[in-house]
């Protein structure tokens, strides 16, 4: 199968089962009957689950592949969920949530790791359509699930149906998921550093929003606004369908307005969200209020996965009016240029060593590495042997930001054409970066007034 539609599969089917337990909350928190206290508790214990099983499932994939791991924590997540039905004492339940938490909290970090890899194989925005389907998921999950209930099928009929589907929909999916894991042997986990911590944050929040809505959504309308338990999913349905629109539509947004402008509106709808949902108490007001809160939180995961396609150059050097444009990768040169009117673009390819980074303007050859001595110097000088009569340029990035500045003595002034001075000093990747702009600015300086 086509990794794409195996990708928007299991995003489908993630989306399902979590919506479809959004309408049976009410039904659990009356079987047991327990208040509103003890049921936050418990539900705690599903994010307890998932919070253990992320952190390892990175590994788990980049070691066995996202297609073990996906469908292997799919059945798991599918054999868990009716027992959050048949559970008869709130231990149970605890114990049922936290196993269901640990299995759909590893299908949803592996499928977001299928995603990226399959968005960078076909070198297209796909993240905000991947995410779509799992809306896409939420609304039939939360819509399937609470419509068996209006019908009268009994809690844990209505969840061995929605397994039953899981079942085909995953093995649908499985002739399209990425097989191979990575043979390096590298280092899996690490502590988050610099933006990533930033991104770390972001997710955070967007899965609080999420998960209050999953979580207490159904019973707020149940509750506060006094509605039956049919219509309890009401309230997930409106938010996975404005997620769904968002996603569906969000590529397009960030590609026209940028990813800056998208996220500051998103932010607005969030807060306007909660305000409609809280403050008036009307069900119709309510179900709005769900609708900005999923319209605004549907692209803030996305544009944290997935950043600068290659179709994003093409907006990039439109808005900044460049006549010409050198597309660099680390060690290889990108296969697939885009088509710009009126621009020229060229291959790059950046040579990354231990002695300094640097970039290799309009290559006049590949890199051959094959027979290579594995040393430093050797990469660095077969690097510069690529220029070829003239044609290229050299351009060393990042030369004063430590721990990746320039440390190779060897290179003569006269074969490098540009500096990078300035590195993202003023949103920083590394918290370096602004001192090191600093430092590059003044040896700028220097080598400026020594030739004057």
């Amino acid at each position: 199968m086509n990794k794409i539609y195996a990708t928007r599969i299991v995003f489908f089917s993630a989306g399902l089962i979590i919506a479809a337990w959004a309408p049976l909350i009410p039904i659990v928190k009356e079987a047991l009957n327990v208040n509103t206290g003890v049921l936050g508790i418990l539900l705690l214990f599903l994010g307890l689950g998932s919070i253990i099983s992320m952190p390892i499932t990175g590994m788990l994939s980049a070691r066995y592949g996202c297609q073990r791991v996906i469908i292997t924590s799919a059945l798991l997540t599918i054999i868990s969920f009716p027992f959050l039905v048949i559970s008869q004492t709130p231990i149970e339940l605890g114990i049922s949530l936290f196993f269901f938490g640990a299995s759909i909290g590893t299908v949803d970090v592996s499928m977001n790791i299928q995603a990226v890899k399959v968005e960078k194989g076909f070198n297209k925005n796909l993240m905000s359509g991947f995410h779509g389907f799992f809306s896409l998921g939420g609304i039939g999950g939360a819509a399937g699930m609470s419509f068996m209930i209006y019908l009268g099928v009994t809690a844990l009929l209505a969840c061995y149906l929605m397994s039953f589907l899981l079942v085909i929909l995953f093995s649908i999916s499985y002739s399209g998921l990425v097989r191979s894991g990575e043979k390096e042997n590298k280092k899996y986990f690490s502590l988050p550093k610099g933006i990533i911590i930033h991104v770390c944050l972001l997710c955070f929040l967007m899965g609080v929003i999420e998960g209050s809505i999953i979580d207490w959504g159904a019973l707020f309308i149940t509750t506060e606004l006094g509605m039956p338990p049919s219509v309890s999913g009401l309230g997930y349905v409106t938010f996975a369908f404005a997620m769904m629109l968002g996603r569906f539509f969000g590529d397009k947004l960030v590609t026209l307005y940028g990813r800056n402008k998208v996220f500051f509106i998103s932010s607005i709808s969030i807060g306007l969200g909660f305000l409609l949902v809280i403050n008036f108490g009307v069900l119709f007001i309510t179900l709005i209020g769900f609708i900005c809160i999923g319209l605004g939180a549907s692209n803030m995961v996305p544009m944290s996965d997935g950043h600068n396609a290659i179709d994003a150059v093409v907006d990039i050097a439109a808005r900044q009016q460049l006549d010409f444009v050198f597309l660099t990768e680390h060690i290889s040169c990108h296969p697939d240029l885009p088509l710009m009117e009126n621009k020229l673009i060229l291959p790059g390819i950046e040579i990354t060593t231990d002695l300094g980074h640097f970039n290799v303007h309009g290559p006049a050859r590949g890199l051959d590495m094959n027979g290579l001595a594995y040393s430093s110097q050797a990469l660095i000088e077969r690097g510069l042997a690529m220029v070829g009569d003239g044609l290229g340029t050299i351009s060393i990035n990042h030369p004063m930001m430590k721990p990746w500045h320039w440390l190779y003595r060897d290179m003569p002034l006269h074969r490098v054409n540009t500096l990078e001075v300035c590195c993202d000093p003023t949103s920083p990747t590394w918290p370096t970066s602004p001192q090191s702009a600093e430092d590059a600015l003044r040896v700028l300086n220097a080598m400026w007034n020594a030739r004057a």
